[in-house]
């Protein structure tokens, strides 16, 4: 055999590797030492993108940014780089935001934020959430960025090759947001929580970056028929698949007088999307902790016929996850407690995450930035209840 053309042979199958997406058939190159693969899908959904079954490092160090302390909800994934591989968007506690790629040579978090900032702004608000969609539907992630107090709600858009801070002129005291297409144009909306007040849902308009607000499109009002009375201080939102194959509104706050402290409510097909004032908003059973003290919805996952909330009380701050049976009856049926189980943080005392996310192998795994001491260890699957 001639020895050349093996060498060259060798060069060239050293160049196809099983990239970090997985695929074998990924051809590889490099940008300043970095390796460059096919760039990963965005998903069509927020909660689809932070439960991807291929996002499998969820956890940010608190070192993670030389001088900086991290939020810890602020984190979310999405190959932002589009290297083949997630990377992770922050905020720091002094309102600057971060991008971070993997460095599997170090095993670190890398910060090379200039590489898709350039000289755009990277100032941010009193960020408390931050969600991974395609709002421009350009195949990229971009992110949206739930501010509380009197700050307008933030995005961090993909154009070209970097990312630009773009001002949603949606004003709420925001804590908690999902990404999905309620009435199906094939363009985002959004639903955002305003804290002491109603949450909201706006309307993606064409182009994906403007909203608009939709009051009709989220009845709670009492009205002939209500089966359920609305949570109060409302600072959870999520909106997750259902059993039906369209999306149900899970919203969390302190249960008012004849309601539940967290809600299930079924989407509807025409306008109101979700209400209150029919059999398809049901109550979950109330959580305590091991001293009685009432607990707030965290975070929540559907899987097969169960519900999974996390919740964190609000005086020990000891945090559970509960499971729910459910299913697609109409009228729909209260979701039914099936069991609880309190996690334990590590011997050091660092506390516990309050997101995680659902593995595809079946497990739990803690979703944060900040993560200390022995903290970053607990990446080690959680059973399901």
């Amino acid at each position: 055999m001639n020895f050349k053309i093996f060498a060259v042979l060798l060069s060239v199958f050293g160049l196809v590797s099983c990239g970090p997406s997985g695929s074998a058939s990924d051809s590889v190159t490099y940008v300043d030492g970095w390796p460059i693969y096919t760039a990963l899908a965005v998903g069509a959904t927020s909660y689809a993108n932070k439960n991807a079954s291929g996002l499998t490092r969820t956890q940010v160090p608190i070192d993670a940014v030389s001088g900086k302390t991290l939020v810890p909800t602020s984190v979310t994934f999405g190959d932002f780089f589009q290297e083949g591989q997630y990377s992770a968007f922050v905020v720091s506690t002094d309102n600057k935001a971060y991008f971070l790629r993997w460095k599997t040579s170090t095993s670190a978090w890398v910060d090379d934020s200039a590489r898709l900032f350039g000289t755009g702004s990277r100032d941010t608000c009193s960020a408390t959430y931050a969600i991974t969609a395609d709002f421009n539907s350009d195949s990229k992630p971009d992110v949206f960025l739930s501010c509380s107090g009197t700050s307008n709600q933030l995005m961090f858009v993909s154009s070209g090759s970097s990312y630009v801070r773009t001002d949603t002129q949606i004003a709420v005291d925001g804590n908690r947001a999902a990404a999905t297409d309620i009435n199906g144009d094939g363009i985002l909306d959004l639903v955002l929580t305003n804290r002491n007040a109603v949450p909201q849902i706006w309307k993606g308009n064409t182009g994906g970056l403007t909203f608009t607000y939709q009051p009709a499109w989220l009845v709670t009002s009492t009205c002939s028929g209500a089966t359920l009375a609305l949570p109060t201080n409302i600072d959870s939102t999520f909106v997750v698949p259902s059993s039906t194959g369209s999306v149900d509104l899970i919203l969390g706050g302190v249960a008012a007088v004849g309601g539940q402290p967290y809600i299930q409510m079924q989407k509807q097909s025409t306008v109101p999307y979700f209400t209150t004032c029919n059999g398809y908003a049901k109550g979950f059973q109330q959580i305590y902790d091991t001293s009685n003290n009432v607990s707030a919805l965290r975070d929540i996952f559907f899987q097969s016929s169960k519900f999974y909330v996390l919740t964190q009380s609000s005086v020990t701050s000891q945090i559970q996850l509960t499971s729910y049976t459910i299913n697609s009856d109409t009228p729909l049926a209260s979701p039914v407690f099936s069991a609880t189980q309190r996690l334990s943080e590590s011997a050091s005392g660092a506390g516990l995450p309050q997101q995680y996310k659902y593995s595809s192998s079946g497990y739990f795994q803690p979703f944060e930035a900040g993560c200390a001491l022995n903290r970053c260890a607990t990446s080690a699957n959680i059973t399901p209840p």
